[in-house]
């Protein structure tokens, strides 16, 4: 999880731009970056190498063993850019953010006798996740799915009557959804494409010894 992504601009007069300073720290200590969903393309933020990693095919194999009939759902536009990897079967709700702690969805959707899962990469102060459900005539049988359990305030509590199923960027609770998986398939072709430029480099090296001698 990047901490500080949505923080790119300053509210206030005299405050710093974190996402900004973050990176500029991050690109004198850091070799790589390897971040997972985030939402906003910050790759231009750093000078050295950024892979933003999509939890996408770990969601939709959680899902597909867990559920059967079911109905996936975005709560926003900015969530559909992570269902639509997991799904072309999707409803995207119509949100309007009011302020931090209060959103606005008129959607009103009757999917009774199916599972609802609400998928979305962040689930902070938790008011977008109500403000969908309480757009559902079916209030059972709800999932609320999540990459990035912050889960702030009295989030857990305006979601109390679903089920909250995340992954373990962030240490939670909630964590079902083990992302060990992805960093290590990334490392591995990380590592095969550097010992292949070593192998390369060590055969030019073989080769130009041999013709000297020669």
């Amino acid at each position: 999880y990047f901490a500080f992504l949505t923080e790119e601009y300053r509210k206030e007069d005299g405050e710093g731009i974190n996402s900004k300073i973050i990176c500029s720290l991050l690109n004198k200590t850091a070799d790589e970056i390897i971040t997972i969903d985030t939402n906003q393309d910050i790759s231009n933020l750093f000078t050295i190498p950024f892979h933003n990693l999509s939890s996408a095919e770990l969601l939709k194999d959680y899902s597909k063993k867990n559920f059967t009939d079911y109905a996936l759902i975005a709560p926003d536009k900015n969530a559909s850019s992570l269902v639509k990897h997991i799904s072309n079967k999707f409803i995207t709700l119509d949100k309007k953010r009011i302020h931090e702690h209060k959103v606005e969805i008129n959607d009103s959707l009757d999917l009774e006798h199916k599972n609802i899962i609400l998928i979305d990469d962040i689930i902070n102060t938790g008011t977008t996740m109500s403000s969908a459900i309480s757009c559902l005539k079916n209030k059972h049988n709800i999932y609320c799915i999540t990459v990035h359990p912050i889960l702030a305030g009295n989030s857990e509590k305006l979601l109390e009557k679903t089920e909250i199923i995340s992954t373990n960027t962030i240490t939670h609770h909630t964590n079902e959804i083990d992302i060990t998986p992805l960093l290590v398939e990334h490392i591995r072709k990380a590592l095969i494409y550097l010992y292949s430029i070593i192998f390369f480099i060590f055969t030019l090296t073989f080769i130009s010894l041999n013709n000297l001698k020669n």
